[in-house]
């Protein structure tokens, strides 16, 4: 979930310098011929990429010559940033300084370079928000605005994400439900993107936490569910599943809504994606059915979930999943099974205490 920091990225910063100016090199005698507007395109670009370089240069010294109080509590925002739980912070906080400050410069460094490749302009979460609020725009444009925003989500640092925070879901959520009822092309591939920017934005506490707290996302989730749309269905099983695991009550009850609003059962979904022919889309739908089954400490919940499965046709698609061989979906089979059976022991074991209790009153 959060960054992987690489020591060496100083280095390779100085390879790239190198090879982009043996590459300005070659080009000089080219650019002789070029017409006056684009030799001052190409002067432009490079009067502006020194600048950039520079300034980046500059916090990369300012880091090196903090006194260490300050640079602690940087260091500290970075690994904030990272998402990272404290047991891995633990062994980072314990090297040497030396090498914490090649970790933050390079943090930096990719914090610098992220905002510089920004789409349309887009850096600060607000212009992200009023870009997602704009009503004039079509929706091949939306879907770029969409893909930028989730490809910030995914990079940038907690900090950046939590100051997105509930705007930002808010016109998501937004796009998302106006684009359930649709079933244009477009349309399509607008309500992924959305899936893919909340799965984005829900990968920390923070996120997961106001997602949970929202009115109708996690609905709006389950309605996105569409065995028609493999892709989508994918990634929004395994986000559910992984919902389920840290508030099994909202995650069912957010597949209840949504069957009840569309007249069918809460699980058939699920079920009928099993037929389907994408072996990635069957691993996450039965890691969906582990998730809702085994996650209630109470026995008879867990059996009444299984029998819903069960009569929704569980049975038919599970015969068939063992001849696929597929490691991952083995796995996924081998909980199944492992917790049905154990749970149809505990279940025989309660009779055998009735009778006991009968039998020696």
């Amino acid at each position: 979930m959060g960054d992987k920091l690489n020591p060496a990225a100083k280095e390779s910063g100085g390879i790239l310098n190198r090879i982009t100016s043996m590459r300005k090199q070659t080009k000089k005698s080219k650019d002789k011929d070029v017409n006056g507007h684009k030799a001052k395109e190409r002067l432009r670009s490079t009067q502006e990429e020194p600048l950039f370089d520079q300034d980046m240069e500059d916090e990369i010294e300012r880091i090196k010559h903090l006194p260490p109080e300050d640079f602690n509590k940087m260091f500290e925002k970075m690994l904030e940033d990272m998402n990272l739980s404290e047991h891995l912070r633990k062994p980072i906080r314990e090297r040497d300084m030396g090498t914490k400050v090649d970790m933050l410069c390079s943090f930096k460094r990719r914090q610098i370079a992220s905002q510089k490749t920004s789409h349309a302009g887009l850096t600060s979460p607000d212009d992200y928000v009023r870009e997602l609020r704009r009503a004039d725009v079509s929706a091949e444009h939306l879907l770029k605005s969409l893909q930028s925003v989730r490809v910030s989500l995914t990079g940038r640092p907690l900090s950046w994400i939590q100051e997105f925070g509930e705007e930002g879901l808010q016109c998501l959520i937004k796009h998302l439900r106006d684009s359930c009822s649709k079933r244009g092309d477009t349309d399509k591939r607008i309500q992924h993107e959305c899936v893919r920017c909340l799965k984005a934005f829900m990968n920390n506490k923070y996120g997961l936490n106001m997602m949970l707290k929202s009115e109708d996302g996690l609905t709006l989730l389950a309605r996105s569910m569409d065995p028609n749309y493999a892709s989508m269905m994918a990634d929004v099983v395994k986000l559910v599943a992984a919902v389920c695991l840290v508030n099994h009550n909202k995650a069912l009850e957010a597949i209840t809504v949504c069957g009840e609003l569309e007249e069918r059962g809460r699980f058939s979904k699920i079920v009928d994606a099993l037929h389907d022919d994408h072996t990635n889309l069957k691993v996450a739908c039965v890691q969906l059915v582990n998730s809702l089954v085994s996650t209630p400490d109470d026995l008879d919940f867990r059996l009444h979930l299984r029998n819903e499965f069960v009569r929704e046709g569980l049975n038919d698609p599970l015969l068939d999943l063992r001849e696929l061989e597929n490691d991952d979906l083995n796995v996924q089979l081998d909980i199944f099974e492992e917790h049905r059976d154990d749970d149809s022991a505990e279940f025989q074991q309660r009779f055998t205490d009735i009778k006991i209790n009968f039998e020696y009153p």
